[in-house]
């Protein structure tokens, strides 16, 4: 008589297991990325706060009319401007501190070595009343997970703060 057809629909569970597994790879691939856009973010970031601490120092010499001392400490992982008083290169309890960048967790005032400079200890400039600065001043600023830096220079004829993604030329070895 009549034959009953008969027709399956569905997936087999290789193929559902197939697909999971392909979603898995894409979607780990997808998390790696964005934690390192995060990073590469937060290291934009901060390396722009720092920038924007020294260039706001950089602007009260000018605006204030008086010397601004600021110093760079690699190792305890801040950049402080304040007025020095008593020119002893430490901020004193009684001196006006004009701005402190700390970075947070996962950001730091890189110490160690970019080409042949290292970056360790404190380094000290000062911003006269011009806005000018008294040396050339180079801080890095190095994001922990992805062991990338951005650098910060101050140019000392014109006070001029500038943020480079890299190590500036004259830091590198020279090939």
């Amino acid at each position: 008589m009549f034959k009953k057809i008969t027709t399956t629909a569905g997936f087999t569970m290789l193929e559902m297991m197939s697909v999971v597994l392909i979603l898995g790879v894409i979607a780990t691939m997808s998390v790696v990325g964005f934690r390192k856009a995060i990073n590469h973010q937060r290291l934009v970031g901060e390396s722009n706060n720092a920038a924007a601490a020294v260039r706001y120092i950089a602007s009260e010499a000018r605006v204030s009319k008086q010397r601004i001392r600021v110093m760079v400490d690699y190792d305890n992982n801040i950049i402080i401007g304040w007025i020095d008083t008593n020119n002893n290169n430490i901020p004193d309890t009684g001196e006006t501190v004009i701005n402190k960048f700390e970075p947070p967790e996962g950001v730091e005032v890189f110490s160690g070595f970019i080409g042949n400079r290292r970056f360790s200890g404190k380094h000290y400039f000062t911003f006269f009343e011009d806005g000018t600065a008294s040396t050339q001043a180079t801080i890095a600023i190095k994001a922990m997970r992805t062991e990338e830096y951005r650098t910060i220079t101050v140019n000392p004829s014109s006070g001029w703060v500038e943020i480079h993604n890299d190590a500036p030329s004259s830091l590198k070895l020279s090939s």
